[in-house]
């Protein structure tokens, strides 16, 4: 999840340039921490900022697609796995 808070992923996967350099310093200690519960609470501590600092607001949620009849015939999800193009769905 590094990639996506770091400021160095800006703009390919930290679409919302959302810099914290508390969050990249956790992100840093917490890669290099063999212990697992001070390990537990970096990570849990980064947690606490991101719902603080709220980079993102989901407002839905994509359910999967299940397909009964063989005759569909999806494309492959998006880059970043998140979704379907629907619109280059095809029916055989």
């Amino acid at each position: 999840m590094v990639q996506i808070w770091s400021e160095a992923s800006i703009p390919q996967l930290n679409s919302v340039n959302y810099v914290n350099k508390r969050v990249e310093e956790l992100f840093d200690q917490g890669s290099k921490e063999f212990d697992r519960e001070k390990r537990k609470k970096i990570y849990q501590e980064i947690q606490s900022i991101l719902s603080t600092d709220a980079p993102y607001v989901f407002l839905v949620y994509g359910l999967g697609w299940t397909f009964l009849n063989k005759r569909v015939h999806p494309n492959s999800p998006t880059r970043l796995g998140v979704n379907y193009e629907r619109h280059k769905w095809w029916i055989e």
